[in-house]
């Protein structure tokens, strides 16, 4: 019998076989967890976005009846294509 003909798995080859599919496992769940982040962190940003252009909108309806009741002519007052020209949030 010589030692070519030796066939089979030893201890070695499993246990190094076991420890990269643990690794491979662990990059793919860090890749998923930071893609979900991600996500999950722009959804809130557009939600800000929305909220505040709605907040602004509501905002200046708010100064129109206000000059309205005050007599001010509807020229004189912030129009809504204003707000969205510039959408900065202005404090």
């Amino acid at each position: 019998m010589s030692i070519k003909d030796e066939k089979g798995l030893t201890g070695v080859d499993i246990a190094i076989s076991i420890i990269i599919t643990i690794f491979i496992a662990m990059i793919a769940n860090l890749i998923a967890t930071t893609n979900l982040t991600s996500q999950d962190a722009q959804r809130k940003s557009i939600a800000t976005s929305y909220a505040i252009q709605e907040i602004e909108k509501i905002k200046a309806k708010g100064y129109v009846s206000d000059y309205n009741s005050k007599g001010i002519t509807s020229e004189e007052i912030l129009n809504e294509e204003d707000i969205y020209n510039n959408s900065e949030f202005t404090g």
